[in-house]
């Protein structure tokens, strides 16, 4: 329900963990002993007496982006470390050489790029590519409609 949502929060730099396999106990025991907030669109979850042992938010919107809006106004996040986290594991990202990704990349993308981030635990690659560009202006958007949605309130 959050998967989307889940990876551009990573992409913005924010520490988040998707938990699609566990029960809802496990959820809230893992934000509890996280001291996670944990964000839901399912009801069931909602409704556990539990739940109120953490700090939590139910996602009303379907859509990424109005996910995204909701979580960002209610939390007043900035976006300011857009960038440092796996995108797919939620591991910080760490400066690496062209030499040691040299294999990994693309030939063209080795000779052409400059910075290269690695993550330690899933070894994927990262680099700013053209698509960081389109990623940025999509950040912007979403903190934009974030910010407009405070002053309306």
């Amino acid at each position: 329900m959050l998967g989307r949502a889940s990876t551009w929060l990573r992409i913005m730099g924010y520490d988040t963990v998707y938990a699609r396999e566990m029960s809802h106990r496990e959820m809230v025991l893992q934000a509890i002993a996280e001291k996670r907030v944990l964000l839901t669109r399912n009801t069931r979850l909602i409704q556990r007496r539990d739940i109120r042992k953490c700090e939590h938010l139910f996602i009303k919107d379907d859509g990424f982006r109005e996910q995204l809006v909701q979580i960002m106004k209610k939390f007043e996040l900035k976006c300011e470390n857009n960038g440092t986290r796996c995108a797919k594991c939620n591991t910080l990202l760490e400066p690496t050489s062209v030499k040691s990704i040299s294999r990994i990349v693309p030939a063209y993308v080795a000779f052409k790029q400059e910075k290269f981030y690695r993550c330690k635990t899933c070894c994927r690659v990262y680099w700013p590519a053209t698509h960081k560009s389109s990623i940025n202006e999509e950040i912007k958007g979403i903190l934009s409609r974030a910010v407009n949605l405070e002053s309306e309130s």
